[in-house]
């Protein structure tokens, strides 16, 4: 990972089985073994969280490169989920990300936007309610 040139930090927050929210840091990164190219990802760190707030998230993430021998102005992507505190743009992880390395361009996660499309077209049904229970 570390002979990587460039490389893609991709966050994400869920509970523990204790219910305390952590942070999953995993960085994806191009190999290139003579003439073969492989994407990557390392799963680097469960980070815990003990607030998620726009202060609190940018200092991980911005830190946790830095932990693992990784220079912020190399990373080329961010990816998170649709939250604001992740993804917005005036003060939130992304911008920060962005004031210090303009070029870490934020995309957000396929799998959080595919499964808000699947939650609005379930609520947009009419058979949903079939589903539902307690509508």
């Amino acid at each position: 990972m570390k002979e990587a040139i460039y490389f893609s930090m991709l966050l994400d927050i869920t509970p523990d089985v204790s219910y305390a929210d952590q942070m999953a840091f995993v960085v994806r990164y191009v190999k290139v073994e003579e003439s073969e190219a492989q994407i990557k990802e390392s799963f680097l760190n469960f980070l815990p969280l003990h607030g998620k707030t726009a202060e609190e998230i940018p200092n991980f993430s911005l830190n946790e490169p830095h932990e693992n021998d990784l220079d912020v102005m190399m990373c080329k992507g961010q990816v998170y989920d649709n939250g604001s505190t992740m993804s917005g743009i005036h003060s939130e992880t992304q911008r920060r990300t962005k004031e210090i390395n303009s070029k870490a361009i934020f995309v957000p996660c396929g799998n959080h936007s595919l499964i808000f499309v699947g939650v609005d077209a379930l609520g947009s049904s009419k058979l949903s309610d079939i589903f539902s229970p307690g509508m």
